[in-house]
């Protein structure tokens, strides 16, 4: 899904506003966390980092920002 997306919000047991089951929504929430440095005290509302992320060989760059409601948003870094 991310390889089409310049955002991505995971938030309330959904991505990009689509619902995935519960173990799927965890995750990925806790792949994204280990990946972007956002593990215990970092992951906070208003912590930034970034991700990238590669499937099949191709690479993405995305800022990660955690919203004030523990949403994780993906912006695409141009």
């Amino acid at each position: 899904m991310y390889r089409a997306c310049d955002r991505i919000e995971i938030a309330d047991g959904k991505i990009n506003g689509e619902s995935v089951s519960p173990w799927v929504y965890a995750a990925v929430v806790e792949r994204l966390r280990f990946n972007a440095y956002l593990i215990g005290q970092a992951f906070r509302p208003g912590a930034r980092s970034q991700v990238l992320l590669t499937v099949q060989g191709k690479r993405r760059d995305f800022d990660v920002e955690v919203g004030p409601h523990n949403e994780i948003v993906l912006t695409l870094r141009t």
